[in-house]
């Protein structure tokens, strides 16, 4: 049983309130859930392919401008799932993820994952010291002062991982250089992991790739 493109219509003997959808051959919704079989997986399918929801009771489905087609137990594919990676080529259930797509979606984790460690910490004589926007306004002013000589004696700074130390000059005037050194590993690094990505011709392998690696010191 299938049903195509339904849309909303107004039968002679509507009841009020009740909304009716018929499929682009006349025929009722609710009339033909009647036909499915219960033992069928009931999918919907949307705009360009893909499976936008599924149930094995037809009831439970709502497929305004959607078509519904119901697919034997032993061919739905292991993993199936509601998110817009299935879609329906006019007989059979189908994987719409692409080697292509695969590589984009790391990629971007990938970037991610370079920006989130951009702005978590540097390192310096062995201190963590946060990265965010806000802490690298801090430490160009810092920076200045220290290169300058000019870090107040005894002045103590929040670190990531040793709590409260002493903040000195000769630590203050390496923020910039630290902070330059540490992006810049950290794109090449990212590089790295985008080159082996693209490099890859299987779909397995890119989605197993795993790129936690080679980031800090």
């Amino acid at each position: 049983m299938q049903l195509i493109n339904l849309t909303f219509y107004q039968p002679e003997t509507a009841i009020s309130g009740v909304v009716y959808l018929q499929d682009e051959n006349g025929i009722d919704w609710y009339q033909a859930q009647e036909k499915f079989s219960p033992e069928t997986l009931k999918i919907c399918v949307g705009d360009q392919q893909k499976i936008v929801a599924c149930h094995h009771d037809v009831s439970t489905l709502w497929p305004i401008n959607m078509s519904v087609f119901e697919v034997e137990a032993d061919k739905v594919p292991q993993g199936l799932a509601i998110d817009g990676n299935w879609g329906w080529d006019g007989e059979k259930i189908v994987s719409l993820i692409t080697l292509e797509s695969e590589q984009q979606k790391k990629i971007e984790e990938i970037k991610k994952y370079r920006d989130q460690l951009t702005a978590d910490y540097i390192i310096i004589d062995e201190h963590h010291f946060h990265s965010d926007t806000a802490s690298r306004i801090q430490q160009a002013t810092l920076c200045k002062m220290g290169q300058a000589g000019q870090i107040p004696a005894g002045l103590m700074w929040q670190s990531k991982n040793n709590g409260l130390i002493e903040l000195t000059n000769q630590i203050a005037a390496r923020f910039e250089s630290e902070t330059i050194a540490h992006d810049m590993r950290l794109f090449a690094n990212a590089q790295r992991h985008i080159a082996a990505v693209e490099a890859l011709r299987e779909l397995q392998a890119v989605s197993e790739y795993d790129y936690k690696t080679g980031w800090q010191p």
